[in-house]
């Protein structure tokens, strides 16, 4: 099973365990079954959900690693409360949730453009004492980039710097991105300048310096009143960036 786990191949490892009798279904042959579901391509969120309520009917105990492959695998589930459903049951089995379980979730609430719960899970987490990740913050500004909030996107930024987490190219790029498409134009261009003036400060070396660059230049023009010249003019020589639309005077 574990080798058809690593592949991806849920049809094979499901008609495994479903040969079997219930007796011999154990934790373990589920877990496997469920990780094939969540590694398949697409992945296969139905049956994994499937192979878990079958679990709960035999009263096969679901430990923490195979609720965290069923959150996994729920981001390919069509049941848009599967994510909720599988927390609920965690809490009620009395299976606390680690770190990857918070970002697993997390990925899969903004992925469905569920932000307000994303940041319901956030609260929760730290609630619960688990220390965020990079991937933590990365997913959840994300979610506030999905969701069109640059508010949101610039606070986490923040509170990743705050707790001594690196910032990296993909948190810079999924700001500007919430900045870029906020419906508050003068609110998104100058929340984009308190991202580069973020920047600016953390001397990263950045990947995808382009793409970044394009983003942040779009932020701004939506409403380039709202940004000081000064400040954006000292971003533009720190970061080595053309950061406004120059007008070609002929």
């Amino acid at each position: 099973m574990r080798g058809l786990a690593k592949k991806g191949d849920h049809r094979t490892a499901y008609s495994l365990l479903d040969a079997l009798p219930a007796e011999r279904r154990s934790p373990l042959l589920y877990h496997g079954a469920i990780t094939a579901c969540g590694r398949s391509r697409p992945i296969k969120g139905r049956t994994a959900m499937l192979l878990w309520r079958r679990m709960k009917e035999e009263n096969v105990t679901v430990p923490r690693a195979t609720y965290n492959a069923l959150l996994h695998a729920a981001q390919g589930s069509l049941t848009e409360n599967a994510t909720s459903a599988l927390l609920a049951a965690m809490d009620r089995d009395g299976v606390a949730l680690n770190v990857v379980s918070y970002n697993v979730a997390l990925n899969s609430l903004a992925k469905q453009g569920r932000f307000s719960e994303v940041l319901s899970l956030l609260e929760a987490m730290e609630s619960a004492s688990i220390k965020p990740t990079e991937v933590t913050f990365g997913t959840a500004i994300n979610g506030a980039a999905r969701a069109n909030n640059s508010a949101a996107a610039v606070a986490l930024l923040g509170a990743q710097t705050s707790v001594g987490l690196p910032l990296g190219d993909p948190a810079f790029a999924s700001a500007l991105e919430a900045c870029l498409n906020d419906p508050d134009t003068a609110a998104g261009a100058s929340r984009a300048a308190e991202v580069l003036d973020a920047l600016a400060a953390a001397d990263v070396s950045l990947k995808r310096r382009e793409r970044v660059e394009e983003l942040a230049r779009a932020a701004i023009s939506r409403n380039r009143a709202a940004v000081d010249d000064d400040r954006l003019k000292r971003d533009e020589d720190i970061l080595g960036m053309v950061l406004q639309n120059r007008r070609v005077e002929v």
